[in-house]
């Protein structure tokens, strides 16, 4: 198992050349994979809590543009969850070691390099040179292959869609009618709504619903989905 440190991961994040970055650290096997991608996914997440909070004037554009990662990066992060839950305890010890590692090294940069770094990262996001697949090409072909070895049930499949769908079409509505944005709002609303669907729907009817969805107003509306509105409203109700 490679040496790797959260300064080299959290340094590439923040605007190391991708060509010097691939060349210092990438991975040979899929623990190595685990490791690396479980970093950038935490270090992510990290900068976007800690941008929102020191640039609140851009907590919209910050949280869309953390949405759009989280999109383009969604394969990778579900092998994430697929290793660790059959990980090894010393892979989770070990990565529990490093990401204590990266939180103590982040409380130690000036208010002024934090800015730095969410200027940095954000205005990369929509050029894809901080996905998995530019950063770490190695690793994210591994964990996309091992994706690709554990398949998801049509019901798994289904769940991730709709919430996939919920989450961007609540980012537009924000930006379209110039309302504000939360990834953690907009995730507890969209999954609400999933379970509602889950619960209350066939597979045909969530499969019609989908040609529904993709047809652009050619196909009719399937009469489920009339039916469910009232339920949707609840999820409404608790926001």
């Amino acid at each position: 198992m490679k040496k790797y440190t959260c300064s080299l991961v959290l340094a590439a994040i923040i605007g190391t050349p991708i060509s010097t970055f691939a060349q210092q650290v990438d991975a040979d096997n899929l623990e190595e994979a685990a490791t690396l991608g479980t970093l950038l996914l935490s270090a992510t997440e990290g900068l976007r809590q800690q941008c929102v909070k020191l640039l609140p004037e851009k907590s919209k554009d910050i949280e869309t543009l953390s949405l759009y990662w989280q999109d383009k990066n969604k394969i990778e992060t579900r092998a994430l969850t697929l290793y660790r839950e059959s990980a090894s305890k010393a892979w989770v010890n070990m990565i529990s070691s490093l990401l204590v590692e990266q939180d103590k090294r982040q409380e130690r940069l000036t208010a002024d390099k934090r800015i730095q770094q969410c200027n940095t990262y954000f205005g990369n996001i929509t050029s894809g040179k901080v996905n998995m697949s530019a950063r770490i090409p190695k690793a994210s072909a591994l964990l996309s292959t091992y994706a690709d070895e554990h398949p998801q049930s049509e019901d798994e499949y289904q769940r991730s869609e709709f919430r996939w769908g919920c989450m961007k079409q609540q980012a537009n509505r924000a930006l379209t009618n110039g309302l504000s944005f939360s990834i953690e709002k907009a995730q507890e609303l969209c999954s609400c709504l999933v379970e509602i669907r889950q619960a209350n729907t066939t597979p045909e009817q969530r499969r019609a619903e989908n040609d529904y969805a993709g047809s652009n107003g050619t196909l009719p509306m399937p009469p489920h989905i009339k039916e469910l509105l009232p339920l949707y409203q609840k999820c409404n109700q608790t926001q």
